[in-house]
């Protein structure tokens, strides 16, 4: 998952009636997250790691 902070006020692509305000912090899928910030609406904070190094190590 990826968080990010809304720069530019928006309506959620599914649910119309959703609005994210100026300075929310959201997570998102990585394409979505991707998608916002490509359009301006979104700047990038942080991508959480999916898995723990611990479970790599075992691979």
């Amino acid at each position: 998952m990826t968080v990010v902070k809304i720069i530019q006020e928006f309506r959620d692509k599914d649910r119309f009636s959703k609005i994210y305000l100026v300075g929310d912090i959201c997570e998102f899928d990585e394409n979505r997250a991707l998608s916002l910030i490509s359009k301006g609406l979104a700047e990038l904070i942080f991508e959480k790691m999916t898995t723990s190094p611990k479970e790599e190590e075992k691979h």
